[in-house]
C-alpha cells in the first residue's frame, strides 16, 4: 500500500480574499470538522489509519494509529475498493481534538479508550484509487467521493440495512450559497469550513508533512473571539423570504392570526420562525471606552451609538449578532432585563481593527463570572 502524507489547507491572514473565494464560483465549501486529520486506507483485511505526520525516526512513513481505532480497522469494505484510500477527519461529537489526539496517539500502550466505538470518520477526499494517485481534480474527485457513499446509502436503504460505511460518513460538498452556509455554521458553533479551488489536483507529499497551496485549499475558520458586553436587543423579522416557501411552516393570516403547518389560504404570508414564537432577532454588544475612542471609531463605523455614560467613559454599541443557539435566544426573549448588561463571549473571523466591528459574529456562551467594567478599549479606566 503506498503511504504519503495529506495535504493541508493554507490559512490566509487576508480574510478579504477568502470571502472573496466564498463569492466566486471556482471554489468549493466543505464543513472543517474540529477533530484530527487521518488518511484510510482500504485494504483485504480491513482498513488501516495513518495521521498527517511522520515519526521522529523515520521521516518517510506517517504515524499508523490503526490499532488504537479497531472498530474502523475490522472493517472490510467491498473488494473493487481494495487499494483505495479516503481523506478524512477523525472526529468525536463529545470530545475536543485535543482528547481525541491524546486517546488515538500511536504510541500509546493502553487498549483503545472506553468511546472508540463513537469516534466518526468524516470523508472528504480519495487521494488514491487501487494504490495509484488519484489524478482527478477536485471538482471530479469530489463527484466521485459522492457518487460511492450515495450509492451505498440508496442501495442499503432500500433494503432496510444499515450504511455498510458507518463509521465512515461523508462531507457534502456547496458550490452556491457558500458565505450564507459558513455563517450558519459557525452561528451553531462548527470550526469553519475549508475552501477548495475546483480545477485542483491532490497534492502529494512523501517526506515528513502534507504540502500547502493558496491556490488549492484555504481554511475558513474562527480566528477571533472576545468579550463584549450586551447592550441592547433587536426585533425579529417578520416576513420570510427565503427559499421554498411552499414548504414553510410559519403563516400569518390576512387578519393577522398566526398559525402553524401548511399554508391554509393563498393569501397568507410566511413569517420567520423568530417572530412566529416571539423571540428576539438579534442582540447588539460593545464596549466601554473614552469619548475620544468613540469618535475615532464611529467615524467609519456608522452602526456605533452610545447607550450609556460613566463619569469620563460611555459605553458604545459596537454590533449586533443574530448567531446563536435557539434555547438561549427563547431564554433571552423571556427575561431580557436579566442579560442586559451581561459579559458574553463574540466569535467570529476577525475584529476589524478601524471600527472594532466583529466580521460574522456569533454569540458563544454568557461571561457570568466577569464584570461589564473589565470590556473595555484601550484605557484602564
Amino acid at each position: 500500500m503506498k503511504l504519503f502524507f495529506p495535504m493541508n489547507p493554507k490559512e490566509l491572514d487576508n480574510w478579504g480574499k477568502v470571502w472573496e473565494l466564498l463569492e466566486s464560483p471556482e471554489w468549493c465549501l466543505q464543513l472543517k470538522r474540529d477533530g484530527v486529520r487521518g488518511i484510510i486506507q482500504v485494504t483485504s483485511e480491513g482498513c488501516r489509519i495513518y495521521g498527517r505526520k511522520a515519526g521522529k525516526s523515520d521521516k518517510t512513513t506517517p504515524l499508523e494509529m490503526t490499532r488504537n481505532l479497531p472498530t474502523l480497522a475490522k472493517k472490510v469494505l467491498p473488494s473493487y475498493l481494495w487499494g483505495w484510500a479516503f481523506d478524512c477527519e477523525i472526529y468525536h461529537p463529545g470530545k475536543s481534538s485535543a482528547e481525541l489526539a491524546g486517546a488515538i496517539n500511536p504510541n500509546r500502550v493502553q487498549e483503545p479508550v472506553e468511546w472508540e466505538r463513537e469516534i466518526e470518520y468524516w470523508c472528504f477526499d480519495i487521494p488514491l484509487i487501487r494504490e495509484q494517485e488519484n489524478t482527478y481534480n477536485q471538482e471530479q474527485r469530489t463527484f466521485l467521493l459522492d457518487l460511492i457513499f450515495s450509492a451505498y446509502e440508496t442501495n442499503f436503504s432500500k433494503r432496510g440495512l444499515s450504511d455498510r460505511f458507518f463509521p465512515m460518513m461523508r462531507v457534502e460538498t456547496f458550490t452556491r450559497d457558500k458565505s450564507d452556509i459558513l455563517r450558519k455554521w459557525l452561528a451553531k458553533g462548527e470550526e469553519g469550513g475549508v475552501l477548495k479551488k475546483l480545477d485542483s489536483p491532490y497534492l502529494f507529499s512523501y517526506l515528513e508533512e502534507g504540502q500547502r497551496s493558496a491556490n488549492t485549499w484555504v481554511k475558513a475558520k474562527r480566528a477571533f473571539d472576545g468579550d463584549f458586553i450586551i447592550t441592547g436587543f433587536q426585533p425579529a423579522e417578520k416576513y420570510y423570504t427565503g427559499k421554498n416557501p411552499e414548504v414553510w411552516q410559519y403563516w400569518e393570516t390576512d387578519l393577522g392570526h398566526k398559525y402553524y403547518g401548511s399554508r391554509r389560504g393563498s393569501t397568507d404570508k410566511p413569517l420567520t420562525k423568530f417572530f412566529y414564537y416571539d423571540y428576539i432577532g438579534a442582540v447588539e454588544y460593545g464596549l466601554w471606552m473614552s469619548e475620544e475612542s468613540f469618535k475615532k471609531y464611529s467615524a467609519k463605523n456608522k452602526s456605533m451609538k452610545i447607550v450609556s455614560r460613566g463619569e469620563d467613559r460611555v459605553l458604545a454599541v459596537i454590533g449586533s449578532t443574530s448567531g446563536f443557539d435557539d434555547l438561549l435566544r427563547m431564554e433571552m426573549s423571556r427575561e431580557p432585563n436579566k442579560y442586559l448588561r451581561q459579559v458574553v463571549k463574540i466569535s467570529g473571523m476577525e475584529q476589524l481593527k478601524d471600527t472594532l466591528a466583529v466580521r460574522h459574529p456569533s454569540l458563544d456562551y454568557i461571561r457570568w463570572d466577569k464584570d461589564e467594567m473589565e470590556c473595555r478599549v484601550g484605557e484602564k479606566f
